[in-house]
């Protein structure tokens, strides 16, 4: 049973009419995701609310201080015009454990990646225990959804102390740049796993890979690399020449090709430093070439599961 605050008398209840006052709270139908105190549900509850063909219209973050120091939040969310009006995810991500404080973290993130409206509000605990039960009245839903502050991904106005000095949350993390994985091709998952500790390194074996596909699919020698690859296996009437609408599509198509092979696959060695963002970027150019050899020529490429 859960006991509440009455918003007529202040007393403390646990039925929908207050014995004290008589007060009858209208409340809002709500549905609930995430497990309370355990991150991982909760991330996943996110997950499931981002990835589906149902787009919410906004996120609230609900921070409240549960005890006397900075890093003290606890943190749930209210889900705006996700099937039902209002969804919460439940309270689990306690900003003073680093599970919660990194699974907050990467909450944020994807947010941020499906561009969802990211608001912020802070609440005392009586408002949030209410709140993230569920106990939801109809008095609540205006300031609840309209008293908050827009949240900023890259700087959040959120600081806590970290070792001896203070840092913003979304600094302490490293989330800004990250590979969407579920972009990639399956082909190219081995080859971006050591993308944390260097990128050009990641970039330069996605460009292999992709020639080492071409050349199998033509079963063509190693010795075949680079734009000489390009013109023997693109070119036309070669055997994945792209597929287009009109000739100076294909062209283009088989020029983008010899741009991306060529420019990307120099060996990290004799690269300039390459950045995080530049590197994401540039294995995304060498993914696109793959489905597009794969969206023209099923036939000559196995499908490999996702992994």
């Amino acid at each position: 049973m859960t006991l509440i605050t009455c918003p007529g008398c202040s007393q403390t209840i646990s039925d929908d009419q207050c014995p004290h006052c008589g007060f009858e709270r209208n409340y809002i139908e709500v549905q609930f995701l995430g497990t309370e105190g355990t991150t991982e549900d909760c991330i996943k509850a996110i997950v499931a609310v981002l990835a589906s063909p149902f787009k919410c219209s906004s996120i609230t973050a609900l921070f409240c201080r549960k005890g006397s120091g900075e890093e003290d939040d606890i943190v749930c969310f209210v889900v705006w015009d996700w099937i039902k009006e209002i969804t919460i995810i439940r309270n689990g991500f306690a900003v003073n454990g680093f599970t919660g404080r990194t699974g907050l973290a990467h909450v944020f993130y994807l947010i941020n990646l499906y561009q969802i409206p990211l608001f912020q509000k802070r609440v005392d605990m009586k408002f949030f225990d209410r709140i993230s039960h569920g106990y939801i009245t109809l008095g609540d839903r205006e300031p609840l959804r309209k008293d908050t502050t827009a949240a900023s991904f890259l700087v959040l106005d959120y600081p806590y102390p970290w070792h001896t000095s203070k840092k913003l949350l979304w600094d302490d993390f490293h989330l800004r740049y990250s590979i969407p994985y579920w972009l990639l091709e399956p082909e190219f998952y081995q080859d971006v796993r050591e993308f944390t500790n260097n990128q050009a390194s990641a970039v330069f074996k996605v460009a292999q890979r992709l020639e080492m596909i071409i050349r199998e699919a033509c079963q063509l020698p190693s010795q075949m690399t680079g734009e000489l690859l390009v013109a023997a296996t693109l070119g036309k009437e070669k055997p994945l020449e792209p597929r287009g609408e009109a000739v100076s599509e294909v062209r283009a198509w088989v020029h983008l090709f010899q741009g991306v092979i060529g420019s990307f696959r120099e060996h990290p060695g004799n690269k300039q430093e390459v950045t995080v963002q530049d590197a994401i970027e540039q294995i995304l150019a060498l993914n696109m070439l793959l489905r597009k050899l794969k969206k023209d020529y099923p036939e000559k490429f196995p499908k490999k599961q996702n992994g």
